[in-house]
Order: structure tokens, then C-alpha cells, then sequence
């Protein structure tokens, strides 16, 4: 059995993944981009990316490499990526089994996703030999878009284990709480609800530090809402992106993680910072429009989630999980024990080993 598998991108948590997949299947991987690691059977292709379509890359010579090569099942990723439509097309016309990898559980509000490739993103769910969805809320809206129930397997969204730490605290002081946010700095990040937010927790409470680490194009929107609200003692934004043991030395030093994203044209998919604070014993408070909502933060269990753009509940968020240490700790322990239990590598093969099966009996 011949797999071919094709993804945009190969970030570095998903090196893990990828090496696991090809050692215990004779799988070629298509990427859209160079990678910095060893990744064996691999085919790096060049891709182009079309203006004002974040997710539309296009790769002329996809569609000519799949064709040469035989494959009996066809993996790709995410419905709004021209490798996707390529993918199922070859698959098809091969009369092969074609897998959809997706994390998407939302509509994309995109002139082009909307008009144009709506119907095929549908023939491609209610056709697809096997879904692997990134948690229940993929799951649903698979369903909604025509997808059989039968046809989907839950899927974890996971991050490696590979914690080092380097320090005991870095940015951390002893005396103040430390809140912390990790990201890239742009608009469906939420991070200007939240420097709104914390405003309000800053008028109750001195003993607070708000860290925003990341990099991206709204850092001197961002610098000027300090500014404005006089927080440059309480709020720190690092201007760059944070990665290794920085990031872990954050997460060791942060007393609350929060995820304060908003839906702006797409939700998050995910949220795999959550799934790295986690790890940490931390709690997090997230928002609605996370796909961890429910999933790793489970409202009250192993976090608190609130309502997105909502600057209130997500200030008084804050303030009950600092006034109250035992929810903090309890939070913590269990948002650690679902990522362990269910949010590893060895769920995730399982998992593609059930998709893979389900496929070729159709």
C-alpha cells in the first residue's frame, strides 16, 4: 500500500508526526515549501501565492508529479488549498481512496470560498473516502457541510513532548502574577481585547504583569493601546517571536495562559500554544473561537472559556483565576492529564491507522 501525502506546510511540531507516519507506512510527503530537517521520501515543489488569498497557493506541477507515481490512497489537507482540489481531483481520476486531513470548523468568510469553490469544498466532504477531523467541532461542521458520520475520525491536534528547560524564571518576577500570551501579532489573535481587558484588572490589582510574545504587523498598533492606556508597567510586548527554550522558560514563569482569539474571516483552527501550557500545568482561559474550546479546555474543568471580543467576561476571567489558587492548580493538573491522555503521538497514528482502514473498505 503506496500513500502519498500532500500538506502546505511542514512546520517543525509536525517533524514528530510526519517521521512516525513514514516509518509505519510506505508514504511519499508533498510539501509546498523547504524543510530544515531529514524527512525521508519527500518532494519539496514550488508554489505561488495568490494576492489576497491567505490560504491559496497555487503549484503548477503538483497535479503532473502525483500522476507520475502510483498511489493507493491520497491524503491532503484543508478544504480551502488549491493542493487539496488537485489532490482529490488525481485521486479520483486514478480511481483511488482520498483521505481529507481537515481542521477547519467554521466558514471561511472569502469572496472566492464563498462563490467559487463552496460546491467542490462540498463534492470533496460528502465524497471523501475518510476525514480526519481535528476535534468535535471539525467534526460537526464537516457534518453540516455533507459528510457521513461513518466516514470521520477524531484526529488530536498535537504538539512533541520536547520540554527543556533552561531556567527557573525568566521573564517572571516572585512578587507579581504573571499573565501570559503567546502569538503571532495580528488581528484574529485577540490581543487587543485582551491589553483591553487586563486594563480592567489592572484597576483592581497592581500585583500583575501582562506578557504578549510574539511578532507580526500589529505591534505598533498594539505598542499605541499601551500607550494609551498608560500600561507600560504591566504589559510587555516582546516584538519578536518566541520559540525552544524561550518558550518554554515563558510558560515556566507565566501564572495564567490565556488564548483571547476572534473570528475574523477564519476562526483558530486550533490553538497549539494550549496544547504547550498544558504541559506546563498551566491555566488557560481561551475563547469561543478556539478550536481547543471543548476540547483541551474544557469550560470550568480544565480552564474557563468566554465569549470572544467580550472585554468584561474575559477582565473578570482573569481576576477569578488570580483570586482563586485552588481552581488554578486544579485547572492546570487537568488540562496536563487530557493533553497527555489524549493529545499524543501514539492517539494519532492510531487514528490515521482507523481513517486508512475505513477508506480502503469503501
Amino acid at each position: 500500500m503506496r500513500i502519498a501525502f500532500v500538506h502546505s506546510k511542514c512546520r517543525p511540531f509536525r517533524y514528530e508526526t510526519f517521521e512516525a507516519l513514514q516509518k509505519k507506512y510506505d508514504i511519499d510527503f508533498y510539501f509546498t515549501d523547504k524543510i530544515v530537517n531529514t524527512l525521508e521520501n519527500r518532494i519539496e515543489l514550488k508554489s505561488y501565492k495568490i494576492p489576497c488569498m491567505q490560504d491559496f497557493h497555487f503549484v503548477p506541477d503538483l497535479r503532473r508529479n502525483l500522476e507520475s507515481k502510483d498511489y493507493d490512497i491520497y491524503i491532503s489537507t484543508d478544504l480551502g488549498y488549491h493542493i487539496t482540489y488537485i489532490t482529490y481531483s488525481v485521486a479520483k481520476k486514478k480511481n483511488k481512496k482520498f483521505i481529507l486531513w481537515n481542521e477547519q470548523w467554521k466558514n471561511i468568510l472569502h469572496p472566492r470560498r464563498l462563490l467559487i469553490t463552496y460546491p467542490l469544498e462540498n463534492k470533496i466532504l460528502k465524497n471523501a473516502d475518510a476525514i480526519l477531523a481535528f476535534g468535535k467541532k471539525a467534526q460537526s461542521f464537516s457534518l453540516s457541510r455533507g459528510a457521513e458520520q461513518d466516514r470521520i475520525v477524531l484526529t488530536p491536534n498535537i504538539v512533541p513532548d520536547n520540554i527543556k528547560l533552561t531556567s527557573d524564571i525568566q521573564y517572571g518576577m516572585k512578587e507579581k502574577k504573571v499573565i501570559l500570551c503567546i502569538g503571532r501579532l495580528i488581528p484574529i489573535k485577540g490581543q487587543d481585547y485582551l491589553i483591553r481587558a487586563f486594563k480592567k484588572v489592572c484597576e483592581k490589582r497592581k500585583d500583575v504583569r501582562l506578557i504578549l510574545a510574539g511578532e507580526g504587523p500589529s505591534f505598533k498598533k498594539l505598542s499605541n493601546l499601551v500607550n494609551k492606556f498608560e500600561l507600560n508597567n504591566y504589559i510587555e510586548i516582546t516584538g519578536k517571536r518566541v520559540e525552544g527554550n524561550e518558550k518554554w522558560d515563558l510558560f515556566n514563569s507565566c501564572d495564567i495562559f490565556i488564548l483571547p482569539s476572534v473570528y475574523r474571516r477564519t476562526p483558530e483552527a486550533w490553538g497549539l500554544v494550549v496544547n504547550e501550557a498544558a504541559m506546563f500545568e498551566k491555566p488557560i482561559i481561551t475563547t469561543n473561537m478556539t478550536g481547543v474550546d471543548g476540547e483541551i479546555v474544557q469550560h470550568k474543568k480544565s480552564g474557563l472559556v468566554v465569549q470572544e471580543k467580550n472585554i468584561d467576561e474575559l477582565a473578570n476571567a482573569i481576576i477569578y483565576l488570580l483570586e482563586n489558587k485552588d481552581e488554578r492548580e486544579k485547572f492546570g493538573k487537568n488540562a496536563k492529564k487530557i493533553v497527555k491522555e489524549k493529545y499524543n503521538l501514539n492517539v494519532m497514528l492510531d487514528s490515521f491507522n482507523k481513517a486508512i482502514n475505513i477508506a480502503l473498505k469503501r
